[in-house]
């Protein structure tokens, strides 16, 4: 303890006093400050200075924070790979919210950044939102989901804005199998080495229209377009590559 105050003002409830810039002074007495009390007695050349500070109680009759809900789980994962082109992005809340619909709640091409057409359904009772996109999703395509401040929980309080990527399959696989259709006219299938390359063909030429049943749908490695594997029927155990007139169903 320095007797005095270096340059500083101090205020009473009567009147006021000032220390000289440079000068250090002291005053005995009670004083009553903001948040509490101090005291200052002298004894011969010694000052001794008591400090009283008000607490506040355990209990308080402020506002208690309202924090913000977050995300809990998420799927597809952040920075998933090889996902189901036939997948949908769900998400689960840490608390209940509203304002979950088709323009918070959106997946977009992550190249483009065009938004999907999707339905988004909410359950309260889980905490559980899902976006079903209308159509399967591209192969081997980069996609972002994002969901918007807008969506808050009951006091009001907004969930960060959040966005993540990920990527579908090169193959998807088919169970049941579905439904391709051949338009009349000439058609080659394929038989593929695991790089590409082009191990045997067949071509057929057919009188009308006909269909078979194709187990998956795949990116070909060094070939354009989307490519069905037929299990039945004149090209079973082929490739043929989607067309207008080879169309799944």
């Amino acid at each position: 303890w320095e007797k005095g105050y270096p340059t500083h003002s101090y205020q009473r409830t009567v009147d006021q006093w000032w220390a000289s810039p440079g000068h250090h002074a002291i005053m005995v007495g009670n004083y009553n400050v903001a948040g509490g009390s101090w005291s200052v007695s002298k004894s011969g050349a010694t000052y001794s200075v008591m400090v009283f500070v008000k607490t506040c109680s355990a209990t308080s009759t402020g506002s208690v924070n309202n924090p913000p809900p977050t995300l809990t789980s998420r799927s597809p994962g952040w920075g998933a790979t090889g996902v189901s082109p036939a997948t949908s992005a769900s998400v689960r809340f840490s608390e209940a919210v509203h304002g979950v619909s088709t323009s918070t709640f959106v997946l977009r091409d992550a190249s483009t950044g065009t938004v999907l057409p999707a339905t988004v359904t909410y359950d309260a009772a889980t905490y559980r939102a899902v976006l079903r996109p209308s159509h399967w999703l591209a192969l081997g395509h980069g996609y972002r989901v994002s969901l918007s401040s807008s969506i808050r929980d009951a006091g009001g309080a907004s969930l960060a804005f959040t966005s993540w990527t990920f990527t579908t399959a090169r193959v998807q696989v088919f169970s049941p199998t579905r439904l391709v259709s051949f338009g009349a006219g000439k058609h080659v299938g394929y038989r593929f080495g695991t790089n590409g390359a082009v191990l045997a063909t067949k071509s057929y030429t057919l009188a009308r229209a006909s269909s078979a049943s194709a187990s998956r749908r795949a990116l070909v490695t060094g070939h354009g377009g989307t490519w069905y594997l037929i299990s039945n029927g004149i090209w079973a155990g082929y490739w043929v590559q989607a067309s207008s007139s080879v169309v799944l169903h």
